[in-house]
C-alpha cells in the first residue's frame, strides 16, 4: 500500500528560462557531435573501401551476354 501512493505521487519539476535554453544548447552540441562522429566515421570507411569499378564492369558484360543469349 505505501508503494502505490509512492506511485500516485506527482513529480514536479520546474525549469527557468535559462535552465531550458541551456537544455535545448546541450542538446544541439550532443546531437552535432554525434552527427560529425558519424560524418568522420563515414568518411574514413569510403577512402578504405575497395574500387569495385572493374568488378561492377565484368557484371554488366555478363548480364548483356545474358541478354543476347536469351534472344
Amino acid at each position: 500500500m505505501r508503494d502505490l501512493d509512492r506511485v500516485r505521487d506527482k513529480i514536479e519539476i520546474r525549469l527557468d528560462p535559462k535552465q531550458v535554453f541551456s537544455l535545448g544548447v546541450a542538446t544541439l552540441v550532443f546531437t552535432g557531435g554525434l552527427f560529425a562522429a558519424g560524418y568522420w566515421a563515414g568518411q574514413r570507411q569510403g577512402r578504405q573501401s575497395v574500387d569495385t569499378t572493374p568488378q561492377l564492369g565484368a557484371i554488366d558484360a555478363a548480364a548483356r551476354a545474358a541478354r543476347e543469349d536469351a534472344r
